[in-house]
């Protein structure tokens, strides 16, 4: 979202996402920012973590970055996305529905103005074998 937006964050967090559902996390920020954290310099800031230094995750992660995650993979991911997002819109105004799907790329959200409708969905999708994070 960062480059699709032009947006240069003080600070970035990554998730799971970027090795491939594995317990891993990431951040980076601007450099007076990080250099906070940096051991070499005393009075650091200490940085830990459960699955620091986990070396499966850390494989996981760079397989994620090198063989899946590619940017041609994630352009079709998100193209696919925006494609999804347009046919549920349609298909909830063709049943009339009180329901839109917003997002961008990939990321997407049910929003209506009555929450039930939302959970009608949700459990309509679970059936289906659909899980909706």
């Amino acid at each position: 979202a960062q480059a699709l937006f032009g947006v240069l964050p003080d600070m970035t967090t990554l998730g799971k996402y970027l090795a491939g559902g594995m317990t891993f996390g990431a951040f980076g920020g601007r450099r007076s920012i990080m250099a906070a954290f940096d051991p070499a310099q005393g009075g650091a800031l200490s940085q830990a973590g459960t699955f620091n230094n986990n070396v499966v995750s850390m494989a996981a992660g760079v397989a994620a970055l090198r063989d899946v995650l590619t940017p041609q993979a994630l352009i079709a991911l998100n193209d696919r996305g925006d494609e999804l997002r347009d046919r549920l819109n349609v298909t909830f105004a063709g049943a009339g529905l009180p329901m839109t799907v917003m997002g961008v790329g990939s990321m997407m959200n049910v929003h209506t103005p009555d929450d039930r409708w939302v959970a009608l969905f949700f459990h309509a999708m679970l059936a289906a074998g659909f899980y909706l994070a």
